[in-house]
């Protein structure tokens, strides 16, 4: 694996994961849920979060990262 494929796969855990037990984590949409559930308004989250499923099942890994970044 060179070293662009796992900067890939580093960025793309980021968006989605797979848990030791085989169930698939979202960090990004887990951390919006935990700020709205202190009380936050992450409605301008969701947009972001909409870009970011289109990005990653596009590969977009580069744009990817600015989005999370934004989420943040």
């Amino acid at each position: 694996m060179d070293d662009r494929q796992k900067r890939r796969e580093e960025i793309a855990r980021y968006w989605e994961t797979k848990s030791e037990s085989g169930v698939t984590v979202y960090p990004m949409r887990a951390a919006v849920m935990a700020m709205e559930n202190q009380g936050c308004d992450m409605s301008a989250a969701q947009p972001l979060l909409a870009r970011g499923d289109e990005l990653y099942r596009a590969e977009q890994y580069d744009e990817l990262l600015v989005i999370i970044a934004r989420i943040n």
